[in-house]
């Protein structure tokens, strides 16, 4: 059995961008406010604005953590907290898989029935579909939004080139 969704250690990039928008924004916002206002209160409204829009990408991502696909040889299950099932369908009746088409990936089943699963990052998703490539070939079809598929084939590049580099 695999399991696929996001972990605390895989949002990591996430905490150093907000961090860093953070330290951008804090900056920003006690330069407008040294117009209008003594040094604590402007340190103060500062830290409090930019901590407010520098965190908001991390309360939105940071739920994700919770969720997560447990896939193998037989059935897919949707979890939460990694031990209430959500969902449980059989891989027999996986029908195709969209990424990135909507917010997250759509799992469709035979009988209209689907999983949504939101909040995994691209690499992850795309681990995903390999992994479901393997366990039942040429009987899925994949899909991906446009953007998504940009952003694959970007990381693609980066890798063949990274390792090209090694090789030489």
């Amino acid at each position: 059995m695999r399991t696929f969704g996001n972990s605390l250690s895989s949002i990591r990039g996430a905490f150093y961008v907000a961090g860093a928008l953070w330290l951008v924004l804090f900056a920003i916002f006690l330069w407008l406010d040294r117009i209008h206002s003594d040094l604590f209160s402007r340190l103060a409204s500062s830290m409090i604005y930019s901590l407010g829009v520098a965190w908001i990408p991390l309360v939105a991502i940071l739920p994700t953590c919770a969720f997560a696909l447990h896939v193998d040889a037989s059935s897919v299950r949707h979890v939460f907290l990694d031990r209430f099932v959500l969902s449980r369908r059989s891989l027999d009746d996986l029908r195709a898989v969209e990424i990135a088409t909507g917010w997250g990936a759509v799992l469709k089943f035979e009988k209209q029935k689907s999983i949504r699963f939101l909040g995994a990052s691209l690499s992850e998703l795309r681990s995903l579909c390999l992994y479901l490539s393997e366990l039942r070939p040429n009987q899925i079809s994949f899909s991906s939004g446009l953007a998504a598929a940009g952003f694959l084939a970007l990381e693609d590049q980066i890798r063949k080139r990274g390792s090209n580099e090694e090789d030489a």
